[in-house]
C-alpha cells in the first residue's frame, strides 16, 4: 500500500514567487539517452524577503550550477526530492547557469523531453518543464525565449522551437551537426515552451493577416503522411479568418508551426508558434478519415490556434484558473464549428458530450468546481468539469450579456490583460466594466461543483389570459460542498401556441427579449400576458445553461413539441425525453405492451421524413440515449445488461414499425458521388449509417444482405466504419470475415488501426474482453502509445459498458492489472483510464462489490503515482 500521503495543494495558499524570470537562454545539445540543456535564466527578485530560490527539476543530473558566472560550492546550493534550492541568492537582479543531461528515450510518460520514433518532442504542460531544466515551473512566471537546438544533420535534420527562426548553420569544426536559434519574444510561462527536431516532411502554406504580414504556415508529420495534412492546413487558415472576424484576434508571429506525432498524451498542445499534435488530429484522407475525424480536426486545430491570445497572450495565474484558458476557449471553438458547420447539430454534440462526460464527473468522487478549491496531482484536472462545463459558462455568460457586450467584454480583457497571468475574477471583472453587470453572483458557477437541477410548475389562467411559470433551483452536495448557494441563470423558453407557432412572450407589459428570463432565487415565478390559450412549454431552449431538468413533461406534449418546436435543440430533446421515459419504464419492469404503444414510432417517423430537417439532424433524433446517460438518469442499483436489453427492445419497435420508410429514406439518400468531407456530406453518411442500423434491429434478415452490400461498396472510411459497427453488434451475424478484411486493406495505417483496435473493444457479446486481451499482444498494438491504450482499452471500458460490467467481475480485474502496468510506463494515462470505475457506488450491489475490490487492489500497490493514487483513492473512498 501506498504508505506516504501525497500533499494536497489549495487555492487559497497561492502566493506569488519570490522570483521572477525575465528571460531563459536555452542550449540544447540533442542525444537520445543523454541531452545536454544549457539554461542562462535571468532573474529578480519580486519581494523584499532574502527568500531561498527553489527551482523545479525533475529526474534531471545536475553537472554544474553557476551565478553571475562564478560556479557554486556544494555548500551554497542543494538538490534534493526534484527541488534545486540557492540558499542564499542575490537581493538584485542575476544570472544563474546550469548544465542538465536528461535521457529522452527512458522518458515513456511523455512529459518533458521524449522520443517518439526517432522525433525528439516536448511536452511541458501542466509540469513537464522541470524535466528538461531547471527553472520556475508555475505558470505567473513569464519569460522571454531564446533557444538555440543543436543535432545531427541526418537524424534531425529539422530543428524547431518557439518563436520566429533568427539564425541557422553546421556547427563549426563538425562534419554531422548543425543548429538553428529561435526567439520568442513574448513572454510566456514555462507550460508554453516547445522543441522538436527530427526527420520530418512538411506541407508549407502562407497566411496574409488583416494587418498585411505574411505568415508562413508549416505542418510537420512523419514522412509519407505530408499528403495527409491538407485537410489540417485549410483548417489552420479558416482557424485564422475566423478569430480575425469575431474576435478581431490577429496572430502576432512570423512564422506558425505545427508538428504531428504518433505518441502524445493529450490533443494538442497550444505552445507559442509551435502546436504540437496528436497526430490523429492532423492525419486525414477520404480512404482513411470518417466525417468525425474530418470535423475534430477542425475543431482542435482552432482550438489550439485561439490559444494564441485566450491562453497565451494572457495566461492563467496559477492551474486553479485552468478553466480561464480551456473553458473560453472550448467556448470559442465551438463557436467556430457552429459557424462553419451546423449550429443546431453542433449544439447537440455538445449537449451528448456533456451529459455523458461531465454530468457524470459532477455525480462522482472527483466532483470539482471550474476553478478548483484544490488538487493533488494537476494532470488529473484536465476534465470535462474544466473544459466541457467551462464552455456552458462561458455560454451561459455570453446569453446574459448578448453578442455585442461579449465582444466588447472580450475586447476589454485582451486591452488590459495582454502579457498577463489572469484569473477567472479578472476576467469578469472585465465584463463588470463593460456591461455594468453585477456578476458576484454568477461567479459561483466556477468555484460550485455539482450540476443543478431544475423544477418547474405552470398554471394557466384561461380568463387572465396569464401563464404562471415558476422555476426552483437546487443542487445536491458534493464532495467537500455540502451546503449550495443559488446560481445565477439565464433561462431561454418558448410558449407554443396549438398551431405551433410561438406566442410572443411579455412580461409586465414588456417583450421578454431573446425568450430569456434570468433566475437568482431559489424559487422564482414568471407571470406571461395576453396569452390566449393554453400553451405548450418549450423549457430551457438551446440547453442555456448546464443543468438536469427533472420536472418530466407529459408525453403528449412532448409529442408535440417534436413535432413543431422551432428550436431544433428542444425539438431533439424532446425525442430524447420520450424514449428515457419509455427505456427507464422498461427498466423498472412496466410491460411493453404499456410502454411501447406506436405513439412515440410514429413522431419518429414524421420527424426522418421532414425535408426541412437536414440530415444530420434527422440522424440525431433517429439515435436513443446513450447507455451511460441511461445510467446516469437511473443513479443507483444499475446494471446495463437490463438497460441495454430495455433499450434494444424500443429500438426495434421503432425500426420494426417504420421499416418501410426507412428502407426507402435510405435509398433515397443513396451517395453514388465522391466523398466531401463538409457538413452537408456528413450529415448525409450519418443518416444513412443511422437507418442502416436500425433497419437491423428489425426481425428481417434481409437487412443483413443490405448491410453487407453497404460495407462491399463503401468507397469511404465513415460507411465501412458504420457497416462493421453494426455488424460486430448485431445478434447471430458473423463479422469475422469482414473485421478481418478490413485489417488486411488498412493493415499499414496506424490511425485507421486505432479504430479497428476501438470497433473490437466495443462489440457487445460474451466475447469481447477475451478478444481484447488477445488484441493487447497483437503486433500493431503497444501500452506506451497512449491511442492504442484509448482506442482499445478505453472503448472496452468507457464505450461498452455491458461488456465491462460483466456479472463476474472479470472486466473489473482487467482494467486494474491494465492500470497497475500503465502506472508505471505512462501514469497520466492510467489515471484516466480509471474513469468507469469512479461511479462504482451507482451500480447494483453484487458489482459494487467487485468493483470495489479492483479499486482496492490499485490502491494497495506500492509505489503508485500521485496521478492514479488520487483518483484510485478518492474514488473507494467516496
Amino acid at each position: 500500500m501506498k504508505t506516504e500521503q501525497p500533499q494536497t495543494i489549495y487555492l487559497k495558499d497561492y502566493e506569488p514567487s519570490d522570483y521572477l524570470i525575465t528571460h531563459i537562454e536555452l542550449d540544447f545539445k540533442l542525444a537520445a539517452t543523454a541531452t545536454q540543456t544549457h539554461a542562462m535564466l535571468s532573474i529578480k527578485p519580486n519581494n523584499q524577503t532574502a527568500a531561498p530560490l527553489v527551482l523545479n527539476g525533475e529526474g534531471l543530473k545536475l553537472t554544474s550550477i553557476a551565478i553571475n558566472d562564478v560556479a557554486l560550492t556544494d555548500s551554497e546550493y542543494s538538490y534534493k526530492d526534484d527541488f534545486l534550492t540557492i540558499h542564499t541568492p542575490p537581493t538584485k537582479p542575476f544570472t544563474l547557469t546550469t548544465l542538465a543531461l536528461s535521457n529522452p528515450e527512458a522518458n515513456t510518460s511523455l512529459s518533458g523531453l521524449y522520443l517518439t520514433h526517432d522525433t525528439y518532442c516536448t511536452q511541458c504542460e501542466a509540469e513537464g518543464f522541470r524535466k528538461i531544466t531547471f527553472s520556475l515551473d508555475r505558470p505567473d512566471v513569464l519569460s522571454t525565449y531564446n533557444v538555440r537546438v543543436e543535432g545531427d544533420k541526418t537524424k534531425c535534420p529539422i530543428l524547431l522551437s518557439n518563436g520566429n527562426l533568427i539564425e541557422q548553420g553546421d556547427v563549426e569544426g563538425s562534419d554531422n551537426l548543425h543548429y538553428a536559434i529561435w526567439q520568442d519574444p513574448h513572454p510566456k510561462p514555462t507550460y508554453l515552451f516547445a522543441l522538436v527536431a527530427g526527420d520530418l516532411d512538411y506541407l508549407s502554406d502562407s497566411y496574409l493577416t488583416a494587418n498585411g504580414n505574411n505568415v508562413a504556415l508549416n505542418i510537420y508529420v512523419e514522412r509519407g503522411n505530408k499528403d495527409k495534412a491538407e485537410y489540417a492546413m485549410g483548417a489552420l487558415k479558416r482557424s485564422f479568418k475566423w478569430d480575425e472576424e469575431r474576435f478581431g484576434r490577429i496572430y502576432d508571429l512570423d512564422i506558425f508551426n505545427i508538428v504531428a506525432v504518433p505518441h502524445f498524451n493529450m490533443g494538442a498542445m497550444e505552445n507559442k508558434g509551435l502546436n504540437v499534435f496528436n497526430d490523429k488530429y492532423i492525419l486525414a484522407s477520404k480512404e482513411t478519415a470518417t466525417d468525425m475525424d474530418f470535423e475534430l480536426i477542425e475543431a482542435v486545430i482552432g482550438h489550439e490556434y485561439f490559444h494564441n491570445w485566450t491562453g497565451n497572450r494572457i495566461t492563467c495565474r496559477d492551474w486553479f484558473q485552468l478553466c480561464l484558458k480551456e473553458g473560453l476557449t472550448v467556448f470559442r471553438d465551438a463557436e467556430f464549428t457552429s459557424d462553419l458547420r451546423s449550429r443546431a447539430v453542433k449544439r447537440i454534440d455538445d449537449v451528448k458530450g456533456l451529459r455523458a462526460g461531465q454530468f457524470a464527473e459532477d455525480a462522482g468522487p472527483m466532483a470539482h468546481p471550474c476553478r478548483p478549491d484544490s488538487f493533488i496531482e494537476i494532470n488529473n484536472f484536465y476534465t470535462a468539469t474544466v473544459y466541457r462545463k467551462g464552455a456552458e459558462v462561458v455560454r451561459a455568460l455570453y446569453s446574459l450579456v448578448g453578442k455585442d457586450g461579449f465582444r466588447a467584454s472580450m475586447d476589454y480583457y485582451f486591452e488590459n490583460y495582454d502579457g498577463q497571468a489572469a484569473t477567472v475574477k479578472d476576467f469578469l471583472f472585465c465584463f463588470e466594466q463593460v456591461t455594468g453587470r453585477d456578476l458576484t453572483q454568477f461567479e459561483i458557477w466556477y468555484s460550485q461543483a455539482g450540476t443543478p437541477s431544475l423544477n418547474y410548475t405552470t398554471q394557466y389562467n384561461e380568463q387572465a389570459k396569464t401563464y404562471a411559470l415558476t422555476i426552483e433551483q437546487s443542487c445536491k452536495p458534493t464532495p467537500g460542498q455540502d451546503v449550495k448557494q443559488n446560481y445565477h441563470m439565464p433561462i431561454k423558453l418558448g410558449l407554443l401556441a396549438k398551431d405551433g407557432s410561438d406566442m410572443p412572450l411579455i412580461i409586465d407589459g414588456k417583450a421578454v427579449d431573446n425568450g430569456m428570463v434570468e433566475i437568482t432565487k431559489a424559487i422564482t415565478t414568471f407571470t406571461f400576458e395576453n396569452i390566449t390559450e393554453q400553451p405548450v412549454l418549450s423549457f430551457l431552449r438551446d440547453f442555456s445553461v448546464p443543468v438536469n431538468v427533472d420536472t418530466e413533461s407529459s408525453i403528449d406534449d412532448l409529442l408535440f413539441l417534436m413535432a413543431n418546436d422551432n428550436d431544433p435543440f428542444n425539438r431533439w430533446q424532446a425525442g430524447q425525453s420520450v424514449a428515457m421515459q419509455a427505456i427507464v419504464a422498461l427498466v423498472n419492469g412496466a410491460p411493453e405492451a404499456d410502454i411501447l404503444d406506436g405513439r412515440f414510432a410514429a413522431s419518429i417517423n414524421k420527424s426522418i421524413n421532414d425535408k426541412n430537417l437536414d440530415a444530420a439532424l434527422r440522424a440525431l433524433i433517429l439515435t436513443l440515449p446513450s447507455l451511460p446517460e441511461i445510467g446516469l438518469k437511473i443513479g443507483e442499483n444499475i446494471d446495463y445488461s437490463t438497460i441495454h436489453n430495455a433499450r434494444e427492445s424500443l429500438a426495434k419497435h421503432i425500426a420494426t414499425q417504420n421499416q418501410a420508410d426507412m428502407l426507402q429514406l435510405y435509398q433515397q439518400f443513396n451517395q453514388d458521388q465522391s466523398f466531401e468531407p463538409d457538413a452537408n456530406g456528413a450529415g448525409v453518411r450519418s443518416f444513412r449509417n443511422a437507418l442502416l442500423r436500425d433497419l437491423n434491429k428489425s426481425d428481417d434478415a434481409k437487412y443483413q444482405d443490405l448491410l453487407v452490400s453497404h460495407y462491399n461498396q463503401a468507397n469511404n472510411m465513415v460507411d465501412m466504419m458504420g457497416s462493421l459497427s453494426i455488424m460486430t453488434n448485431l445478434d447471430g451475424f458473423d463479422a469475422t470475415q469482414y473485421v478481418a478484411d478490413f485489417y488486411e486493406k488498412f493493415k499499414h495505417d496506424h490511425l485507421v488501426i486505432d479504430k479497428w483496435f476501438a470497433l473490437q473493444g466495443r462489440a457487445i457479446n460474451s466475447q469481447t474482453l477475451k478478444a481484447v486481451k488477445k488484441l493487447t499482444e497483437h503486433e500493431k498494438f503497444s501500452f506506451e502509445t497512449p491511442n492504442n491504450v484509448y482506442s482499445l482499452i478505453g472503448a472496452f471500458t468507457s464505450g461498452n459498458p455491458v461488456a465491462f460490467h460483466a456479472a463476474d467481475g472479470s472486466g473489473y480485474n482487467f482494467l486494474a492489472d491494465t492500470i497497475i502496468k500503465l502506472d508505471r510506463i505512462n501514469a497520466q494515462i492510467a489515471a484516466r483510464m480509471l474513469t468507469p470505475l469512479r461511479s462504482w457506488k451507482s451500480l447494483e450491489p453484487k458489482r459494487q462489490k467487485l468493483a470495489k475490490q479492483a479499486l482496492e487492489k490499485i490502491v494497495d500497490v506500492n509505489n503508485l503515482s500521485t496521478d492514479t493514487f488520487e483518483i484510485a483513492s478518492k474514488s473507494l473512498n467516496f
